[in-house]
């Protein structure tokens, strides 16, 4: 989980580069502890440069929330930043890439 608003960012490298054209968020319902917004950044060099893919939003009632890329990108790490939820905080249970 994270607070709505903060400073957090949760980074998810890969063992090697692949071909992403999807990341899925999947977040805590019962408690409107979903996300309304968050920024998404890409890397091809293990994190030491991301590349801003650009905001994606949601609402209130996304349990799964689905980022696609309109073309795949090949990268070996995603983060996640400015997270933005409906309540205080934000509880993602399970972060999932799609490959092409």
């Amino acid at each position: 989980w994270t607070q709505s608003g903060g400073n957090t960012w949760l980074a998810i490298g890969l063992k090697n580069s692949t071909k992403i054209k999807a990341v899925v968020l999947k977040t805590h319902y019962w408690d409107r502890k979903t996300i309304k917004s968050a920024k998404i950044w890409a890397s091809q060099d293990g994190g030491t440069t991301y590349v801003e893919q650009g905001d994606v939003s949601f609402t209130d009632e996304t349990k799964t929330a689905i980022v696609s890329f309109k073309t795949p990108i090949n990268i070996n790490s995603v983060k996640i930043t400015n997270f933005i939820g409906y309540e205080s905080w934000i509880d993602i249970h399970e972060i999932q890439m799609i490959g092409e």
